[in-house]
């Protein structure tokens, strides 16, 4: 099988499956992807931190900016997921499979697209496109396969997903489209919360945000820290495509190097199991500088149309 028409080096896994799904579908555009938050909370409680780019309730902005239509639906018991793929995938190109609770990613959650059934030898088609594995699992077999993941949680979730029109699908290309995302983006560093925006209440937002991180850092977990930077780097490439198909190449350009500077602080931790703290602040008030620029190119940009 070719992945190379699914492969995003700038996308998360969920993402992955989401925009395989669109692709298969013939749903995709090239404006889908284009949060670029910064939100950051931590209980100290708890020792826990969250510090994400991403805010939105994809659902919801699918359908109200793109007028594609998420069905999700959830489950707890092998056989009712199993039940389910089948009646879906009579009707759908491709189902997508979130094995796991997403609220909980470092726990390890499995991204599968289900590419067909063949119900009389009860054979299941199935991808995994951050691994590039292609498998055909029996019925029995991946009963066996779910049952081995269920086993290992207190209360394993099966996520099913299918995504389809709900009206004409609309491709977002416009001025106006590239302008309420550039305010959107402002109003995040304006502590204005966003629409669509899920699971960031009470979050520290943007400049204040990096700046809390910085002074956290000796007190912050390592390698949620890592992906945590990961994200961040992904959602600046991202944002900066977005900006490119608008042909707004300096801004892009700005928001790459954005992405870089996440990426490198994502590789000191990967590299380093024991980074140093200061080249860490270091890495972080570099960052902090060039959010700032980025910000304020932003709001010169958006004066040319005031």
């Amino acid at each position: 099988m070719d992945y190379s028409i699914y492969e995003n080096k700038s996308l998360n896994c969920y993402q992955l499956l989401i925009e395989a799904i669109l692709k298969r579908s013939e749903l995709y555009n090239d404006f889908i992807w284009n949060e670029c938050g910064l939100f950051y909370n931590f209980n100290r409680n708890i020792s826990q931190f969250t510090l994400t780019p991403y805010y939105r309730n994809l659902k919801e902005n699918l359908l109200q900016v793109h007028n594609i239509n998420m069905k999700e639906s959830r489950y707890f018991t092998i056989n009712h997921t199993i039940d389910k793929l089948q009646e879906l995938i009579e009707e759908y190109k491709s189902v997508g499979i979130v094995i796991g609770d997403q609220k909980n990613v470092e726990k390890g959650i499995l991204y599968w697209e289900l590419l067909g059934v063949n119900l009389e030898s009860k054979e299941y088609v199935l991808v995994n496109h951050s691994e590039k594995v292609l498998r055909h699992y029996t019925e029995e077999c991946l009963k066996e396969m779910l049952g081995e993941i269920a086993s290992n949680e207190r209360a394993c979730q099966f996520t099913i997903l299918a995504l389809e029109k709900s009206s004409d699908t609309y491709y977002p290309q416009n001025t106006s489209d590239l302008l309420r995302q550039l305010k959107e983006y402002v109003g995040i560093y304006e502590n204005i919360k966003p629409l669509n925006s899920k699971g960031i209440e009470g979050f520290e937002q943007g400049i204040t945000a990096i700046k809390q991180v910085i002074l956290d850092l000796p007190d912050l977990d390592v390698k949620s820290l890592s992906y945590s930077a990961k994200q961040f780097s992904n959602s600046r490439q991202q944002f900066s495509s977005f900006l490119k198909g608008f042909s707004q190449e300096e801004l892009s350009r700005q928001f790459l190097h954005a992405s870089d500077l996440w990426l490198d602080v994502f590789n000191t931790i990967q590299y380093h199991p024991q980074p140093d703290l200061s080249l860490l602040r270091k890495q972080f008030n570099t960052i902090l500088e060039i959010e700032i620029n980025n910000l304020n190119s932003v709001r010169e940009f958006l004066k040319i149309f005031a």
